[in-house]
């Protein structure tokens, strides 16, 4: 497809110049031109401009191929218009992202007022690249720069659709492919993100800022592929319980609910040797009691004389039988609290937050 060419312009003639108009801009043109009216524009220059005139002569002067021309010539100006309006919103655009980018490093990320002018700015820059896309659409300077603003504001999912459009056009745009892949890594994909630096790198192999970008993203990729990177919330195995006394039964337990009790205090004795049922207390003994904590035996008759003694007091008790003597402190411990289960029964799981220390993604600036 031959290049477009401007016959009016070659005629110095406006689009809307009548016939004659026309007809007298073509004469004085082959006049200033034609080797056969001025010796010297017998040149190469010469033969080119005469024969630019004779073509735009030759189509503007019959009245259907002029009607035809006419429409190309209008298409063309009004793409031309709209690449030019285009390029004037990505310029400011552009300035819209410096000016963000500025408050963003001289007020730091504590001051309020600063993230929200900064957010306003980046914004704005997106709405003025976003509109000479429309005008423009594979201009891909446009869709590199409206998602280096989703990237400031970690918007990875536009970020990266913007990105992968502008390799698509340009597969040679260093800043398309960069973007792209730190899209896919930011979002917790690194293994898609090392496949899309793979692919960049064949086409621009010795790009220092994606060999840079390959080094801050291996230890993620080594770290995905031996499963090593925290999981989704929500997914997995149940919860896990890291309390050392309610460890979840298992088995074949009827709830799940229930707990292990803890173990029991080395030379305690059962605190009665009467029959029936006694509900019974894994509470410890205050260390100075003197008698056995004791709870009413439901279908006992003396049930309502039997209350629970604190410490060397005891209120209402019967005296047919002596209370037996204290069992000594474990060794190893005064006062014969009994001691945590030791650390081998203890729940070896993890908690989230353990968990989410250990991740190893890190915001990346660019």
């Amino acid at each position: 497809m031959s290049a477009f060419v401007d016959h009016y312009e070659v005629l110095g003639c406006d689009p809307t110049a009548s016939p004659a108009e026309l007809k007298r801009a073509y004469h004085e043109k082959l006049r200033e031109y034609h080797p056969d009216k001025r010796p010297e524009s017998r040149g190469e220059t010469g033969a080119r401009v005469t024969q630019a005139v004779l073509d735009a002569w030759s189509i503007l002067q019959d009245t259907d191929k002029r009607q035809a021309y006419d429409a190309v010539w209008n298409k063309k100006r009004n793409q031309d218009l709209a690449a030019e309006v285009a390029e004037a919103r990505r310029r400011e655009g552009n300035e819209l992202y410096k000016e963000a980018q500025a408050l963003a490093k001289t007020s730091g990320p504590d001051s309020l007022s600063a993230a929200t002018a900064s957010l306003t700015r980046y914004q704005g820059a997106i709405e003025k690249y976003s509109e000479g896309i429309d005008l423009a659409p594979m201009d891909h300077r446009l869709r590199s720069n409206r998602a280096l603003c989703y990237s400031a504001l970690k918007d990875w999912n536009r970020c990266k659709e913007d990105a992968s459009a502008v390799v698509e056009m340009k597969p040679d745009f260093m800043k398309g492919w960069f973007l792209l892949v730190k899209a896919f890594w930011k979002e917790g994909n690194p293994i898609a993100a090392q496949r899309h630096l793979d692919s960049a790198l064949q086409v621009l192999p010795g790009s220092s800022e994606l060999l840079a970008l390959q080094e801050e993203l291996a230890p993620d990729v080594q770290a995905a592929t031996s499963g090593d990177l925290l999981p989704p919330v929500g997914r997995g195995r149940s919860s896990r319980n890291v309390s050392p006394s309610c460890t979840p039964v298992q088995g074949n337990s009827r709830s799940g609910s229930r707990v292990a009790t803890p173990p029991p205090v080395p030379g305690a004795r059962s605190a009665s040797k009467s029959s029936g049922r006694q509900r019974s207390t894994s509470r410890p003994r205050h260390p100075g009691a003197g008698a056995w904590d004791e709870t009413a035996r439901f279908g006992d008759e003396d049930a309502s004389e039997r209350t629970a003694q604190f410490g060397s007091y005891m209120f209402g008790q019967s005296t047919s039988s002596p209370a037996p003597p204290p069992a000594p402190p474990p060794p190893g411990r005064e006062g014969g609290t009994p001691l945590p289960p030791p650390v081998s029964q203890r729940t070896k799981g993890s908690s989230l937050a353990s968990m989410a220390a250990s991740s190893r993604l890190g915001v990346h600036g660019t």
